[in-house]
Formats: C-alpha cells, sequence, structure tokens
C-alpha cells in the first residue's frame, strides 16, 4: 500500500470500452457519447497508477452498485464489472435519461472501497439516444 497515512493517487484515466471490453476513447469532460453510434453496451475502466486494493464508482454523485457491489477490487477495475478481472458486457446505457451524466472513479488503498482513498476522478459527459 502507500503507508499508513497516506492516500492513493486517483485514477490516471477513464476509458470507454464496448461490451467486449475493446477500448473505444479515453473519456474527456464534454464527450458526447452516441448510442446509435456506438452501441447501447458500454462500460467504463478505471487505470491506476501503482498498486491499489479497489476502485469506486460513482454515477452522477451516487455510488454505482451493479451486481450486488459498488466496489472493484481486481484489475482491470471496471465499472460494472464482474470483480474477477472480468466484465459482465450487460450495462445498458439506453436506461440513461439522454443529457448530461458525470462518471466518477477513486482508488483505495484497500479491498472492498476501504479507506485511505483517492480524490476522486471525474468527466462529464453527454449520452445521445
Amino acid at each position: 500500500g502507500w503507508g499508513p497515512c497516506s492516500r492513493p493517487p486517483p485514477p490516471t484515466r477513464l476509458v470507454l470500452t464496448n461490451a467486449s471490453g475493446l477500448d473505444i476513447a479515453s473519456l474527456t469532460d464534454g464527450d458526447i457519447i452516441d448510442l446509435n453510434r456506438l452501441g447501447r453496451y458500454l462500460d467504463v475502466r478505471a487505470e491506476t497508477y501503482g498498486s491499489v486494493g479497489s476502485v469506486v464508482f460513482q454515477l452522477d454523485g451516487q455510488d454505482f452498485c451493479s451486481h450486488k457491489r459498488c466496489f472493484e477490487n481486481l484489475p482491470p477495475y471496471i465499472m460494472n464489472g464482474d470483480n474477477s478481472e472480468g466484465l459482465h458486457g450487460d450495462w445498458d446505457w439506453a436506461t440513461l435519461a439522454g443529457g448530461a451524466h458525470t462518471i466518477s472513479a477513486h482508488a483505495c488503498d484497500r479491498a472492498n472501497g476501504a479507506p485511505p482513498c483517492s480524490e476522486w476522478l471525474s468527466v462529464r459527459v453527454t449520452v445521445q439516444r
């Protein structure tokens, strides 16, 4: 870990992937996610610096808890991942309201989102349906 009082660094970037886990793009503020062009089933991978215990994701300021979990303990750290180095590929973005959404992630020193945790890395995107 990072020592008893230090926090891990925040994720370095958030990457949009398709349902097969192939990279589409690194997400930046203002990106438009066109579901007609990219498809409905997308995931987000948080890339981290160094060794971390877990990554917690939020959607619009609320913990993103899919498949009864709100964190990922194993890399790759995938929002809606399966917590064992893979992804479900079943996050249907068509269920999101069209318009602006904020996707956030932070890295934690220990498993299950246990602190200390980094600052949040957030990107604001617009979903087009």
